[in-house]
């Protein structure tokens, strides 16, 4: 995965993206109940598709569409 791919959320985001507070997404981490990933220099990211299956599977109800860019980056 690049780190530039527009597919990528980092835990803020991640968080939004299912309605959820930051630590709750940390948490299904360490837990090992969501799948992430770990860029070189330890950034945790998490794409759509991993968000949407782990949101199907807990029945979270997760936004519709992401309404701001992934990473934090301006929209």
């Amino acid at each position: 995965m690049i780190a530039n791919d527009p597919e990528l959320f980092g835990e803020k985001a991640a968080a939004r993206v299912l309605q959820v507070h930051p630590c709750t997404i940390r948490r299904w981490r360490r837990e090992g109940r969501i799948t992430f990933y770990r860029s070189s220099t330890g950034r945790i990211t998490y794409t759509f598709a991993d968000l949407m299956a782990f949101a199907m599977s807990q029945r979270v109800e997760p936004v519709p569409a992401p309404s701001e860019a992934p990473l934090g980056k301006a929209a």
